[in-house]
């Protein structure tokens, strides 16, 4: 038996992948990305509203399609032209795919309302601290503006050693009492940044050091992937983190 696969096989796998928003996406490049909770909050508000909305209208939708097919069904036993009735077994036929490649896109919505709702959860744990988003909305959008222009200006000054024209026009706008925080706040985290770097770049030379006392034969260059992976794990361990803050 071979374990070629067939092109129906693959053509049946893609349509039960689940293509939802992982976990990890949805954590590093849509909430996470917020800096502040608060804002964080917000946008699982704004994801969970929009896929519920999407869940309503496709409902509605497969209703009123199902409406359609029972009229169809209705109108085929009345029907005495076999052209005319090929035509709406055809139409039957069309709809009910229609009907099934809903169920499985609602399917995937609803997973990814699911997880929003959980990350939601993880911000605002009880529904005190949910009501109090509502309280001092002014502010918290102050402190989140703060906290993104600091982070943009900190991004910039690392890669570029200076502020760009965008975000620093962007910071003018601010009061001044704001841009003080964000300058302050840009130089801080640049500093911590930079700290963690040399932290890192000294474990990479410790390893290879090592690696070089233990073997006679080191590839000179190593595999990307290999090389990346392995440092993804000394990024996340404990010991990166605390040289981080």
């Amino acid at each position: 038996m071979s374990d070629e696969l067939s092109n129906d096989e693959i053509i049946d796998f893609s349509l039960g992948f689940d293509y939802a928003y992982s976990k990890y996406q949805m954590d590093s490049y849509v909430v996470d990305t917020n800096i502040t909770d608060w804002r964080k909050a917000k946008q699982c508000l704004v994801e969970i509203e929009h896929r519920t909305q999407t869940i309503e209208d496709r409902t509605f939708d497969d209703r009123k399609k199902q409406a359609e097919i029972n009229i169809k069904k209705e109108e085929l036993e009345q029907e005495t032209s076999p052209a005319k009735s090929k035509l709406l077994e055809i139409e039957i036929e069309e709809f009910e795919n229609h009907l099934e490649r809903n169920k499985r896109r609602i399917a995937g919505v609803h997973l990814e309302r699911d997880r929003f709702l959980k990350k939601f959860k993880t911000l605002m744990p009880n529904k005190d601290a949910m009501l109090d988003m509502s309280n001092d909305k002014e502010a918290k959008e102050r402190e989140y503006w703060i906290s993104r222009m600091g982070k943009q200006a900190a991004m910039e000054m690392l890669s570029y050693g200076k502020i760009g024209t965008g975000n620093l026009e962007s910071i003018m706008h601010m009061p001044h009492a704001d841009q003080d925080k964000i300058i302050r706040g840009a130089l801080e985290y640049t500093k911590q940044f930079e700290t963690g770097i040399v932290a890192i770049e000294k474990d990479v030379e410790q390893k290879l050091i090592n690696m070089l006392k233990e073997k006679d034969n080191v590839d000179i260059v190593p595999k990307l992937e290999d090389t990346v992976q392995e440092n993804a794990k000394l990024l996340d361990s404990p010991e990166s983190k605390t040289r981080l803050r």
